[in-house]
């Protein structure tokens, strides 16, 4: 008779141990909810497939290894008041070497703030500085360019001068002349009427750039001062020059309707005398003003004399009219340096030359 015992198959049901889980698999399985546990999961074929247990060696050593990560974890609702107090850290405290808020330690963090600051302030007045420095030499770079453009303007005016104003003196002595002698032919006339003349304006776009800007005001204030009177010059013979050029071209209007003067009637060669007579004293005051420019700023020649400016007024004068006005003139100077004040346009008080200088 044989034996029908059924031979056991090569794994066998899971037997749970006695007793239940372990402490050890219960933090397991709070951590892995979904891990290390036996379950049959259905397939599309129809096999169970299952899922090893650990054996409660192995969960021993895992228990050991995420130890530390369960004693930090904060504690799942409805934990106990034993787990709790099993798995909260413990800090480390040290008591201060000193106390934090003392007298000492409060000067000295002021201290170090204001040194910080003072240091800041330094270095930050130090970069201004030198960037003042660059903008002062640039400044003064152009202003000399600018100085020497006008210089040598200045002398190509003075050379202008001493070309046409002969040319004026001709242009005047051939209407003195028709007047005298109406209807003369151009052969036996004095000279030949010439109104070509060049016209010229000294330039200031440097020294108006560095007044729009802030970079005067670093520069020396006596420095400032030369400059500004200087310009105020140049723009007063400016406006001498244009005034030469408004009296020239309205002495030559007659020419628009009929170039011969022969053809003008005694009237008319009145009145061209009257307006070319008008342009010659406003050559003469530029020129007066292109010699007071040079008196106080050298660099600027050559220069009219004295001379050249008063043989087209044919002036006269006696030696104590002149020493009356230069008395007033040196009276004037002092008073005004006493007050702090230097005017460049005293000069232009001596309106007569000398004799003695002649």
């Amino acid at each position: 008779m044989q034996n029908s015992q059924t031979a056991p198959s090569e794994q066998g049901p899971d037997i749970d141990p006695p007793g239940g889980p372990t402490p050890c698999e219960e933090r397991i399985a709070r951590l892995w909810p979904h891990r290390n546990r036996k379950e049959s999961a259905v397939v599309d074929d129809g096999r169970d497939m299952q899922i090893e247990r650990p054996s409660p060696e192995s969960a021993i050593a895992q228990d050991a290894a995420v130890r530390p990560a369960l004693d930090s974890d904060p504690q799942p609702v409805g934990a106990s008041t034993g787990d709790q107090e099993r798995t909260l850290p413990m800090l480390d405290v040290h008591p201060p070497h000193e106390a934090a808020h003392t007298w000492k330690g409060f000067f000295i963090h002021i201290a170090t703030i204001v040194v910080g600051l003072l240091i800041a302030i330094g270095l930050e007045q130090t970069v201004e500085y030198f960037h003042h420095r660059h903008q002062i030499a640039e400044v003064r770079e152009t202003l000399r360019i600018e100085r020497r453009i006008n210089a040598n303007r200045f002398a190509v005016v003075t050379d202008e001068f001493r070309r046409f104003v002969p040319k004026l003196e001709a242009n005047l002595a051939t209407f003195q002349y028709l007047r005298l002698h109406p209807n003369t032919a151009p052969a036996q006339w004095p000279g030949k009427l010439d109104w070509l003349a060049m016209s010229t304006a000294f330039v200031d776009s440097a020294w108006k750039t560095a007044q729009q800007s802030s970079v005067l005001q670093y520069m020396p204030q006596a420095e400032v001062k030369q400059n500004d009177e200087l310009y105020t010059q140049l723009q007063q013979l400016s406006e001498r020059i244009k005034a030469e050029q408004t009296a020239l071209n309205n002495a030559r209007r007659f020419a628009i309707q009929d170039p011969d003067p022969s053809h003008l009637s005694p009237a008319q060669l009145e009145r061209q005398i009257d307006l070319t007579s008008e342009v010659l004293l406003q050559y003469a005051l530029a020129g007066r003003a292109q010699n007071n420019l040079a008196i106080h700023y050298t660099d600027f020649s050559p220069s009219l004399t004295r001379d050249d400016v008063y043989r087209i007024l044919h002036a006269t004068t006696d030696a104590e009219d002149q020493k009356a006005i230069s008395a007033l003139s040196e009276r004037m100077r002092r008073f005004e340096q006493e007050q702090g004040v230097d005017s460049p346009d005293l000069p232009s008080v001596q309106a007569v030359p000398d004799p003695s200088q002649k």
